[in-house]
């Protein structure tokens, strides 16, 4: 499939996801930018899926927080996950963050201006 025509289906489906988030009220940029990155280099990707939320606090919650050392995230991807880690009470200064190619410039600094990173506090 040509370029061009490649790039005009990308902003078709692209229309078509903003005007569902419009309707239902929901935002799906993480599946947005995975998809983007697949048409991209569908060979550099891992996962059929972005992380979901669920997925990714269930991931959290194998870590302790209380632990000593790096956490080390390999495909950090859409961000899932390391806002997970940073709300369960992993301290960003402690995560390494590793993506071969990364799909947003999500780093442990930004995590915690995101919006979407709630903080928890530990018992």
């Amino acid at each position: 499939m040509p370029l061009l025509a490649l790039q005009m289906l990308e902003k078709k489906i692209e229309r078509r996801i903003r005007l569902l988030e419009r309707k239902s009220g929901l935002r799906f940029l993480d599946e947005v930018a995975f998809i983007r990155h697949w048409i991209d280099k569908p060979l550099s990707m891992g996962a059929v899926t972005p992380s979901g939320k669920m997925l990714a606090r269930a991931m959290a919650r194998c870590v302790d927080p209380d632990s000593v050392g790096p956490v080390i995230e390999l495909g950090s991807g859409t961000g899932a996950v390391t806002k997970a880690l940073v709300a369960h009470g992993i301290e960003p200064s402690r995560l390494v963050l590793r993506a071969p190619v990364p799909i947003t410039e999500l780093t442990p600094a930004t995590v915690l201006t995101t919006s979407a990173v709630s903080t928890r506090s530990r018992k």
